[in-house]
This record gives structure tokens, C-alpha cells and sequence, in this order.
């Protein structure tokens, strides 16, 4: 009998631990357009103020179609598109294969169990700076 080795078995869903830095789906709600599950960044994980289970605030990636061009400032300014490293063969950390842009305008908190893990992560230096981009973006915001 030749039998196809995994043939009618399910994989196993890995479980990744959310943790700061690396990457999920989460369902992002955009100022226009319809919510939808985006790949995002987990920037922290958010005091839960006695609410059970945990909490994390994350930005969601936009690769705009496979549009984003970070050298088109005037459509993509980057103050609001921070670009995030990829690798068209899927190869660099993240696992992103476009050109992608962490968009401050998705930044939004969730409960873990609203988060589906997958794999890749954004190191801690380029964590940091992201985060320092978007503090960046919200004082200029606060101050109109």
C-alpha cells in the first residue's frame, strides 16, 4: 500500500507565546475601510487593572497591495509609514516578502485572545525605534 505520508492528518497549530516585538494577526479597525485580520507588531503588553487575561497594544503593517514604495514620501510620509524589514524570499526575521510600513494610524490594544500568533518578530534596537516614532507622530498629534 503506498499511503502519502501526512495524508488526512491535521497539522498541529503551533503555539507561539505573544510576547513584545513579535508578530500577529490582529483584527485592525481602519479610520475608513472595514475591519480585517492584519499582520501587526506587538509594541507592549498592557496593565490589566485586574481584567482576566493578558493585554497587548500593537500596530498593524500595511503593505498598501504590494504598492508601499517607502521612497514615495508625498503617499507614504514617514512619520505616519515607519517601513519594516522583509525579504522577498521570506527569509529576514519578520517573515514579511513586500515592501511593508508599520502605519501609526493602527495602533490599537487587544486581549491575547483576540491575537492569532504566527511566526517572526521585529528585533529590540528596531522595536525601540519604531516605538520612539510612533511617541514622535502622537506629541506632534497632541500639539495641533
Amino acid at each position: 500500500m503506498n499511503k502519502k505520508t501526512g495524508r488526512g492528518v491535521k497539522p498541529v497549530r503551533k503555539v507561539i507565546p505573544i510576547r513584545k516585538g513579535c508578530i500577529v494577526w490582529a483584527p485592525i479597525t481602519p479610520a475608513k475601510g472595514v475591519k480585517k485580520p492584519r499582520r501587526s507588531i506587538v509594541l507592549m503588553e498592557l496593565p490589566t487593572q485586574g481584567i482576566i487575561g493578558k493585554r497587548f497594544l500593537v500596530i498593524g503593517v500595511t503593505c498598501d497591495g504590494g504598492e508601499y514604495d517607502p521612497s514615495d514620501t508625498k503617499r507614504y510620509p514617514p512619520d505616519i509609514f515607519i517601513p519594516v524589514p522583509h525579504a522577498e524570499d521570506g527569509s529576514c526575521p519578520t517573515t514579511f516578502m513586500l515592501p511593508s510600513a508599520a502605519y501609526v494610524e493602527f495602533v490599537e490594544g487587544f486581549a491575547e485572545r483576540e491575537l492569532e500568533t504566527t511566526e517572526g518578530y521585529l528585533d529590540d534596537g528596531l522595536l525601540d525605534q519604531l516605538i520612539v516614532k510612533i511617541k514622535s507622530y502622537i506629541s506632534k498629534q497632541s500639539k495641533r
